[in-house]
């Protein structure tokens, strides 16, 4: 075995040498160079948002040119992505001896953040606008603490501290219109956040001449619920279980196991599990099982699994029941009953048309869907000119399989003709005149139509059955009872449209000039017209302001006022909300009064209407005023001006 020999040498005090005193002062050179390096640095980005104006004014600027013009003036530079000041207002600003920051707050209003990167003040665009303000008493100018202020529609709250300030940011991807401040015995303020440049806002709430009664509190396993809540005007509550009233109108942010009571308006931000009774409009933000009853709308956005009863209702998945002239639903397992119902089915809207025994032209409208549908149906005898129909009903569709479906429809409508004293009897386009030998006629139908319908392509079905009809002869006072015979064809997308989006942003004006045939006169003889102005405005509406001209029968030719004048003509201005139900239907309604004309007296009007917008530009619908007559119109509009 070989021998190894390891040797370990030590380290001693002896053969160790410190390094010369230079190094030391070099190493203290480079650690003193490095901190003013970085203190530098640090100064220097510290300095730029700092950085003292003297004097900057700039007038009707985009954001781009004035800060060309603040870095100019004070060899700052400007880092940001091009596109962000797109929807920023132009520049009106007059600054003394103000910091590079505060300059760029008041050219921005706080919607974009400052940061300084690498020599640059980089500006990009800010989540949240931050308003901050205080509350006071308008009368004394106290400090108002512990009011709440809150976005509308809600998403953010917040209340006022013992000093009456508060600071709350508000989203600015959302659709945040108004801020509301509420405060117990104040009367609500309401402030649109287009009105605010100041991002520091002095606000003041009025006292109530007579006392708003406080909401009855009860304390339950350490959770705090309002049972009442009572408005003298209108106001705001957070969750309310019990009863709400206003004389105006009710604002819960909540859910709300509620009855609701307002002369106008009530709104529930989330779910309703109860009542609300309103003047004009019922809102719920989610689902609602219970009762929505208004005068004109009823809108639920989540699942309405209960009863809607209003002029219009408009619910997001209906599973309950719908009773209105109009009904909406973007998908349905419910029942609608109304004039009008739009349901988002894959079946429905449905035309046919078809021949009876009867009538050898027929054309109707099928709407809702198979569980419960409307009937609007019109039909007319062409070939020896005996009558003219307009019906209504109700149907329910039993499915067989994929192709067969049995049918049943009730129909009531009326029948009108002209019977001359000769035995000679003349239809609904007869263009001459009633004399003194005829005499106008109307008769009335009530029908049930059972029919077997077999669906031959993707969307087009043919149908027949019989018909069990009740005829009532008003001109012979009698009553017959028949059987008959219809045979037909139906389509169920020639007029397929689809619920429009609430959240279009089209806030355009338009003009729209309109024929309307008077649908009383036989051929349709009396021509009036009109003129309207379109606002279009959020949620699917629009204001509607109409000057026009109608023409009546001249009733008063026998007695000498223009005995030779076959019409007279009346003026009227009227104005009123344009609904839309769908892309293309839509509903209005509007009042205006009437100029006096002879002996035709100026009166109140209203005038309901319902149509269909066909592309961009022209408006078929049917249109009800009373003047000294009725006038049912059917209004021909195009669209010759629209604003971008």
């Amino acid at each position: 075995m070989p021998h190894i020999t390891i040797e370990i040498q030590k380290n001693t005090r002896e053969n160790y040498t410190l390094p010369p005193l230079k190094f030391y002062t070099h190493l203290k050179q480079l650690y003193i160079a490095v901190l003013a390096v970085l203190f530098g640095l640090q100064l220097h980005a510290q300095t730029l948002l700092k950085k003292h104006v003297a004097d900057f004014s700039v007038n009707h600027l985009s954001v781009p040119q004035a800060l060309e013009k603040l870095s100019n003036e004070t060899n700052v530079l400007f880092s940001y992505q091009s596109d962000i000041f797109k929807d920023a207002k132009s520049v009106n600003i007059d600054v003394k001896n103000e910091t590079v920051e505060k300059v760029l707050a008041q050219m921005l209003h706080h919607s974009f953040l400052f940061t300084e990167e690498n020599g640059y003040i980089v500006i990009r665009k800010a989540a949240f606008r931050i308003i901050e303000g205080i509350v006071l008493d308008d009368s004394t100018g106290e400090k108002i603490d512990n009011a709440f202020i809150y976005t509308m529609p809600a998403t953010t709250k917040v209340q006022t501290n013992i000093d009456g300030k508060f600071i709350i940011k508000i989203p600015l991807d959302t659709t945040i219109n108004y801020l509301c401040i509420s405060k117990d015995f104040y009367t609500d303020k309401i402030i649109s956040l287009e009105n605010i440049d100041d991002e520091k806002q002095t606000i003041s709430l009025r006292q109530m001449p007579v006392p708003e009664l406080p909401p009855v509190t009860s304390e339950t396993k350490n959770t705090y619920e309002k049972n009442v809540a009572l408005h003298l005007f209108g106001g705001t509550s957070h969750g309310v279980n019990g009863l709400e009233a206003g004389t105006v109108f009710n604002y819960n942010k909540g859910n709300g196991s509620i009855i609701q009571i307002a002369g106008a308006v009530n709104i529930i931000e989330k779910s309703l599990n109860g009542v609300q009774l309103a003047g004009i409009h019922n809102y719920v933000g989610d689902t609602a099982r219970g009762l929505q009853l208004a005068a004109l709308l009823n809108k639920t956005e989540g699942e309405e699994d209960g009863v809607q009863i209003g002029a219009i209702n408009h619910a997001k998945h209906l599973k309950g029941l719908q009773i209105g002239l109009i009904n909406i639903s973007d998908s349905s397992d419910g029942y609608s009953l109304g004039a009008i119902n739009i349901s988002g089915s894959k079946y429905f809207p449905a035309v046919s048309f078809f021949a009876t025994d009867m009538m050898s032209t027929n054309a109707e409208i099928k709407l809702g869907n198979r569980k419960l549908y409307t009937s609007i149906l019109a039909g007319a005898n062409f070939f020896t000119k005996h009558i003219g129909y307009i019906g209504f009903g109700l149907g329910h569709d039993f499915v067989i399989n994929q192709r067969m479906i049995f049918s049943t429809v009730f129909n009531w409508g009326m029948f009108w003709e002209t019977r001359y004293l000769d035995g000679e009897k003349h239809g609904i386009l007869h263009i001459t005149k009633f004399d003194d030998n005829s005499i106008s006629d109307i008769n009335y139908l009530l029908e049930f139509r059972p029919s077997f319908s077999w669906r031959f392509a993707k969307r087009y079905s043919l149908f027949g059955g019989p018909v069990f009809k009740r005829y009532i002869d008003h001109f012979a006072g009698k009553t017959k009872y028949g059987i008959g015979w219809q045979l037909g064809i139906s389509n169920d997308s020639w007029i397929k449209t689809t619920v429009r989006s609430s959240n279009s942003s089209d806030r355009s004006w338009s003009l729209q000039p309109a024929l309307l045939p008077n649908f009383n006169t036989i051929g349709f003889r009396l021509l009036g017209y009109d003129v309207r102005v379109l606002k279009n405005l959020p949620d699917n509406m629009a204001f509607i302001a109409t000057t026009g001209m109608a023409k009546l029968d001249n009733w008063y030719a026998d007695y000498g006022i223009n005995p030779n004048a076959n019409s007279v003509p009346v003026f009227y201005q009227m104005a009123g909300l344009k609904i839309f139900a769908t892309q293309h239907f839509f509903a209005a309604m509007q009042i205006g009064m009437s100029f006096k004309n002879h002996d035709i007296k100026e009166r109140f009007l209203y005038a309901p209407e319902v149509g269909w917008d066909i592309g961009k530009r022209i408006s078929l619908s049917m249109q009800y005023f009373k003047l000294e007559q009725d006038i049912l119109s059917l209004r021909f509009g195009y669209t010759l001006w629209k604003s971008r």
